[in-house]
């Protein structure tokens, strides 16, 4: 596939640091091709999931400790940051989304197996009571929107499940038929297509990828295949869940994290942490690219234009630059930069829209 863009284009890179209670801010360059530390902002909860608004002016920052979620403005030239509030919502999330029209804030709590919804508009508020809460997700690790917003997707990494629900405008839940993955697969992140029809999720303890296709009307899934085990990943053996917290630990365990897409020009690629890899499939889900990246990637990201990626790892403090290369799904790196300590989410935002 080819992809327009514009070689100028700027951007604002973000990457909150778990372990020194910060978001960096970077900028990447598109004609230059580099990253370049800017600032670094003190939080006063240890951020994570990052997530925009649709313009571009809020970015939204879950917690997982003191169960809240922050908000900070973005100056639309700099993409520097300027605190909003800090909101409680009853619940440690893991991920965070908005709904398309940007009415709801959607989460899921790992720890407490559960999806919260609250509206966006509270968010700006002390506490935000939510307007609905689904329990019994066991070990809730993503959930996304249908691009229409009429569905949500749980990935249930316990049960090796995805649990849809259809919102409605005042944001109460309806249950979809759970659609099971593969015994043993734990799904972890997802990813939607823009037109709506394909989800990709990713095994945490196989690093490999599901591909459903998504009924547009009903919100029902169907598991159309699983990629084959990456070649990249030779002499690992499957995860397990919480296996870093086991006597064993991760020495020699896949232990998969993040997946995003670069659509335009057609690859997905997935986070393995043991390896600190970032491994690249064609959208047929065959394997392509393979590159190594900062120590534990837990986080990347790709931006909107499919051009670059930006990993980190949790046992690094850089952020690293690559290319996608449109015509093999290869990431050729660029440049590094500085970030705070333990890294654990990258969200690339377009600047001067």
């Amino acid at each position: 596939m080819s992809a327009s863009h514009d070689a100028n284009a700027s951007y604002a890179v973000y990457v909150a640091n778990a372990k020194d209670a910060t978001i960096t801010l970077l900028h990447l360059d598109g004609s230059a091709e580099t990253l370049t530390t800017v600032d670094s902002y003190a939080s006063d909860a240890k951020p994570g999931p990052i997530v925009f608004s649709a313009d571009g002016s809020t970015l939204y920052s879950a917690t997982r400790g003191d169960k809240s979620i922050s908000s900070y403005r973005i100056d639309p030239h700099s993409g520097a940051l300027t605190p909003v509030a800090r909101t409680q919502v009853g619940a440690g999330l893991v991920y965070l989304t908005l709904t398309p029209n940007q009415r709801f804030a959607a989460g899921v709590s790992y720890s407490d197996h559960k999806l919260v919804v609250v509206r966006t508009a509270d968010l700006d508020q002390p506490t935000a009571t939510p307007v609905a809460e689904v329990e019994g997700i066991n070990r809730a690790h993503s959930v996304v929107a249908s691009p229409d917003g009429s569905f949500l997707y749980v990935a249930s990494l316990g049960n090796d499940t995805l649990h849809g629900f259809k919102i409605s405008d005042d944001g109460s839940l309806e249950a979809l038929p759970t659609v099971a993955v593969a015994d043993g697969f734990g799904p972890r992140h997802q990813v939607i297509s823009s037109d709506g029809r394909t989800l990709y999720v990713v095994s945490e303890f196989l690093a490999q990828v599901a591909q459903f296709s998504i009924d547009t009307a009903t919100g029902a899934l169907s598991l159309e295949k699983i990629s084959s085990r990456f070649d990249a990943l030779d002499g690992l053996k499957p995860g397990f869940a919480d296996a870093a917290d086991s006597e064993q630990g991760t020495d020699g365990l896949i232990w998969a994290a993040d997946l995003h897409l670069a659509e335009q020009q057609g690859y997905v690629y997935v986070s393995d942490r043991t390896s600190s890899q970032l491994i690249g499939l064609d959208l047929e889900l065959n394997e392509v690219s393979a590159a190594a990246t900062e120590k534990q990637p837990r986080a990347f990201d790709i931006s909107s234009d499919g051009r670059f990626a930006v990993g980190s790892g949790e046992q690094s403090t850089e952020a690293a630059l690559y290319r996608v290369e449109a015509s093999t799904g290869a990431l050729t790196p660029l440049d590094k930069a500085a970030v705070g300590n333990g890294p654990d989410w990258v969200a690339i935002l377009p600047l001067g829209r």
